[in-house]
């Protein structure tokens, strides 16, 4: 069995609550309500935790004495990502996040995926500002997808740049 889990991945409230942030954020009128979506967004930004399905390098692994795992700094990791085709017929590159194990079960890569020798796939937990990093720094994604066999919640790059305050190099 190739697949580890690191941290328990469990908190369906938090794509509810990105669901309402989104939908103020689209009605939003004016810089005022804006600037209020985005402090709230900052919140949720700092509070999240979600789980990306990384490949990595299993000596990049250190065992905490709680049995959980740490993946050791500037390690490097392959991202599985997912793609599909919009309705001009564009191939989009989603970046996948997971709010429980159960929805990364829904997946089914545990079983699909082909690893090297040394390699292992791992759910890593992480605040929701550091996948953002991750989504501008790792490629060239068109947007975020959490929950992509159930909810498939899209957000989009332009929306992660206006929350984030992402500037293109």
């Amino acid at each position: 069995n190739n697949y580890k889990s690191g941290l328990d991945v469990t908190n369906p409230e938090a794509i509810k609550y990105i669901y309402s942030l989104y939908d103020e954020y689209m009605e939003a009128q004016g810089e005022e309500e804006k600037d209020k979506f985005q402090s709230l967004m900052e919140d949720v930004v700092e509070r999240s935790c979600l789980a990306l399905m990384t490949i990595v390098n299993k000596s990049d692994l250190v065992t905490l004495p709680d049995g959980t795992y740490e993946l050791k700094k500037d390690a490097s990791m392959i991202i599985p990502s997912l793609s599909a085709e919009d309705d001009e017929g564009n191939e989009l590159s989603y970046f996948p996040l997971f709010t429980s194990n159960e929805q990364i079960d829904k997946w089914g890569i545990k079983d699909n995926v082909e690893l090297k020798e040394g390699q292992v796939l791992i759910s890593e937990c992480r605040p929701f500002d550091q996948h953002i990093a991750t989504f501008f720094g790792a490629g060239e994604y068109d947007a975020l997808l959490i929950n992509a066999f159930d909810q498939a919640f899209v957000i989009g790059k332009e929306f992660i740049k206006a929350i984030s305050g992402h500037q293109e190099e």
